[in-house]
């Protein structure tokens, strides 16, 4: 019983001492936990239709026919992304790692699927694996989230096409 009195009075007299006395905030001790891919919060976003922050690049080769319903494209792009990463909207969410749709340029034309006339908005009919589709914006504009991103602690996860990607430090 000794024990047990004695090892609550110490919790007690010790609870104190773990508090900042002006603010009684609790002051943390430990180191920051490293990053691992086991245990991410990963987001995963369609880059055309995250966020439009450059109206500008919304048009590129004359892609510019009626599409069916939600299969154009719709403006999201880097600068876009950025933006909300500036903005503290991944970091208020707790995701530490973005997963973004290929943004290498897309076929020019459309393709009926059978539900109506399509562009590759989603990224995965790639037709020049070593350029960003201008609809997303620039390779300095890509090179300026992914810095973004490491500036906030979240890794960039790039797919290439389906089951493939690469990932950024």
């Amino acid at each position: 019983m000794t024990k047990i009195l004695l090892s609550l009075l110490t919790l007690v007299f010790a609870m104190p001492a773990c508090t900042d006395r002006n603010n009684d905030e609790i002051v943390s001790t430990s180191e920051e936990i490293p990053f691992t891919w086991n245990n991410a919060n990963v987001y995963f976003l369609l880059t055309d239709r995250f966020n439009n922050s450059n109206p500008s690049n919304d048009v590129n080769f004359g892609r510019m026919e009626p599409t069916a319903i939600n299969r154009g494209f719709q403006g999201g792009d880097f600068i876009g992304i950025a933006q909300k990463i500036e903005d503290g909207y991944f970091n208020d969410l707790g995701v530490s790692a973005i997963w973004m749709t290929p943004f290498h340029e897309q076929i020019h034309g459309l393709v009926d699927e059978g539900t109506g006339n399509t562009y590759g908005y989603h990224g995965y009919w790639i037709r020049d694996w070593t350029v960003p589709d201008p609809n997303f914006g620039t390779e300095e504009e890509l090179k300026k989230l992914v810095e973004t991103a490491h500036k906030h602690g979240i890794r960039v996860l790039m797919s290439l096409r389906e089951n493939t990607s690469i990932m950024t430090n």
